[in-house]
């Protein structure tokens, strides 16, 4: 009867010491933040507004603990990707046994990899000397989180008890890491590099200030313009920094331009770089993070290229506008070029938000091998904003064979002739049939 399966399971080792842990962090505003600006007096019932004429009212001198307008958190709290976590770990001897050589060793683990923490108090107790009953260690961790999961804390408590045999003991505390910031990006191809257009959104269930937000390049081929203005009206800001309030959102622009076109290592550059968002808590919580890399796609050299030459420096709305384009015979025979400015399948001459005006099919001389082509088009562009040019055709009459460009250029389109100059330009090198629009979710 006394067989394996009946027999239990052997009772728990008692220690003499206990470890406890309990997080550090600052208080929260007794009330939320509601109206267009972000103000923590304007935003307090009426009567503790009447009592607290400035922030330093928040807190009552004399008072241990927070004033009526801040609350401690009930519960374990939020902590966000890019912040520091920090920790008050407690060991304590309840026995009536003396032991020594007390130590800890603790460290974070994420999904990819571990972080091992060292103490950041000044005073600990010194391992050599007996750690008595009621005797106390404190410690304070500290590590920065790096990854949007759940991370667990490992504590490992080391003593030496009073036989002399070394013992130890280990708690786990597990807690979830949130994204406070949303990022998604846009790349627009442009003549010399890319607009990469990003968008901020906080995520959190605070108001988040933005201390800064940049773009950082990958290479030393690679030079990055900022195109967002220094002042901005009806932009929340306080005291020169925008800040976010909950699931609100703004968009900022960088130019990325290539130094040397002519530099081949410069077109096999695939990671442009990456965004670096640094932000503020209500309370000047520091956090920040980068995106993932910034990837674009390097086109598939055809046997026939379209590059074009000649582009109005402005293009105004419902006003035509002429193109000068040229095709480069990259096969090795004759090429005998008929260019088609829509599907040969379609009765309409439409290409996206560009309506094709007069001849939209058109037979060119024969191009020899290694030669080019020069040829107008006329459009009529029907909205404002960059527009994707493609749906062009071009069909060799001696084969047949149809070669189609889904991915030309992307013409600036003012809303009237009062507007200032856009940022078209003329391409550098030729355009092949590949999507030049790219949407990237961070």
């Amino acid at each position: 009867k006394n067989s394996v399966s009946e027999m239990s399971a052997p009772p728990p080792e008692q220690h003499p010491l206990t470890l406890k842990v309990m997080r550090l962090m600052k208080p929260t505003l007794a009330f939320t933040t509601t109206g267009s600006r972000y103000s923590p007096l304007a935003s307090l019932p009426g009567d503790l507004a009447a009592g607290a004429r400035n922030v330093q009212d928040l807190t009552e001198s004399g008072v241990s603990g927070p004033s009526r307008y801040l609350s401690l958190p009930a519960n374990f709290g939020d902590i966000h990707l890019g912040e520091t976590f920090g920790c008050y770990v407690s060991i304590y001897n309840h026995s009536n046994e003396t032991v020594s050589d007390v130590s800890l060793k603790s460290e974070i683990q994420a999904q990819s990899q571990r972080f091992p923490i060292s103490s950041t108090t000044e005073k600990e107790h010194d391992p050599t000397k007996p750690f008595g009953p009621k005797a106390r260690t404190d410690y304070i961790l500290k590590h920065k989180v790096t990854e949007a999961c759940f991370n667990i804390l490992h504590c490992v408590c080391s003593y030496t008890a009073a036989n002399g045999t070394r013992k130890s003991f280990r708690k786990f505390f597990k807690f979830p890491v949130t994204d406070p910031i949303g990022i998604e990006s846009t790349l627009i191809s442009v003549h010399d590099g890319y607009m990469v257009k990003a968008t901020l959104t906080n995520t959190s269930k605070k108001t988040l200030f933005i201390e800064n937000f940049t773009f950082i390049p990958s290479s030393d081929q690679l030079l990055c313009t900022s195109m967002n203005p220094q002042n901005t009206e009806n932009e929340n800001k306080v005291e020169n920094m925008t800040y976010l309030k909950i699931s609100e959102s703004k968009q900022y622009l960088f130019r990325v331009q290539f130094k040397d076109l002519s530099d081949p290592k410069a077109k096999s550059i695939t990671m442009l770089g990456k965004f670096l968002v640094s932000w503020r808590g209500p309370f000047g919580e520091v956090g920040s993070r980068e995106s993932k890399d910034i990837v674009h796609n390097i086109p598939y050299k055809h046997s026939l290229s379209l590059l074009i030459e000649d582009i109005p420096p402005r293009v105004i709305i419902e006003r035509p506008f002429t193109l000068t384009m040229r095709l480069i015979n990259r096969t090795s025979k004759v090429f005998w070029p008929q260019v088609i400015s829509h599907s040969p399948t379609s009765s309409r001459t439409k290409l996206g938000d560009i309506m094709v005006i007069g001849k939209s099919s058109d037979i060119l001389e024969q191009i020899p091998q290694g030669g080019n082509c020069s040829f107008q088009l006329t459009f009529l562009p029907l909205r404002a904003g960059y527009i994707p040019l493609s749906g062009i055709n071009v069909i060799d009459k001696n084969t047949n064979n149809s070669y189609q460009f889904t991915g030309i250029h992307q013409i600036f389109v003012d809303k009237d002739e009062g507007a200032k100059e856009s940022d078209n330009f003329i391409n550098q090198g030729p355009e092949d049939a590949t999507d030049v629009t790219e949407e990237i979710n961070l």
